[in-house]
């Protein structure tokens, strides 16, 4: 495969991990009810 390098690999793979758990607290975070901004938290 022209461009590949086993050594490359590792860290992409890590950085998509990296995402997809980020991803994961977001949501996860949202369907709580979170999502709020400072704008919010002064009104209350």
């Amino acid at each position: 495969m022209k461009g590949f390098s086993r050594n490359s690999a590792g860290p992409m793979a890590n950085a998509r991990l990296q995402v997809s758990q980020m991803t994961a607290s977001v949501q996860l975070v949202q369907a709580l009810g979170g999502g709020w901004n400072a704008a919010q938290l002064a009104a209350q």
